[in-house]
């Protein structure tokens, strides 16, 4: 994962901060991302992070902030399509 948090000023002028926080990562069964079957709370403490877990079924899609709580205006860019390795 490729992470970072930006905070803005009164007029829009957006700046890299600290990022020291607590963020859901999941993923879902399905493409429609309605079935998520796991999801953890993990401290995202630095830019670039690898996170291992299984899953009982083949994942259709991974996610940070899989429920989207955090506020963030682009969120598509949180969602990840899973490609199976041989």
């Amino acid at each position: 994962i490729e992470a970072y948090k930006l905070k803005a000023d009164t007029i829009g002028n957006e700046t890299k901060v600290k990022f020291d926080d607590w963020v859901d990562i999941g993923v879902y069964a399905d493409d429609d991302e309605k079935k998520l079957i796991y999801q953890k709370r993990v401290k995202f403490n630095t830019t670039k992070m690898n996170f291992k877990f299984e899953v009982a079924n083949i994942p259709a899609k991974a996610a940070i902030d899989p429920r989207r709580i955090l506020i963030e205006r682009v969120i598509t860019d949180n969602v990840k399509k899973v490609v199976l390795k041989d």
